[in-house]
């Protein structure tokens, strides 16, 4: 029998806190004018509430990836890519969706799921990006 398990994280695009992406991105390698360029493109942006009349203080953007954007979803992916290396089962990302899944033929390869289970709950509050229970 095979168990899957599929993970939602709370916002996801608007989670990944630049700072931190930063420094995976310059730990796997991503340096100089490429790791200057992402920086440019996640930091320096400002939003600004309108309701009505009434307008609040602008303030600065700290986390979050562009969504619809080609790099985006890429971006996601090498900020989350803790997953892949830290759980020993089977595991498919797309841009923000996350499929666990084992073979289940002893009642250990079912706790053993579990454990990785809860182990990526840890990684992911850890890492900023909980997952989304409502869905």
């Amino acid at each position: 029998m095979v168990h899957a398990v599929y993970i939602d994280f709370k916002k996801a695009f608007d989670s990944v806190p630049h700072h931190r992406l930063l420094y995976k991105l310059n730990r796997i390698g991503v340096r100089d004018r490429l790791l200057n360029w992402i920086e440019k493109v996640l930091t320096g942006r400002s939003q600004t509430v309108h309701i009505s009349d009434k307008q609040w203080t602008k303030f600065e953007v700290e986390s979050g990836v562009h969504q619809g954007s080609v790099i985006g979803p890429i971006l996601f992916i090498v900020y989350n890519n803790y997953c892949a290396n830290e759980l020993d089962f089977d595991i498919a990302m797309f841009a923000v969706d996350l499929k666990l899944w084992r073979v289940i033929l002893t009642a250990t390869d079912e706790e053993n799921l579990q454990a990785n289970v809860h182990r990526l709950q840890k990684l992911s509050n850890d890492w900023l990006l909980p997952f989304n229970y409502s869905k």
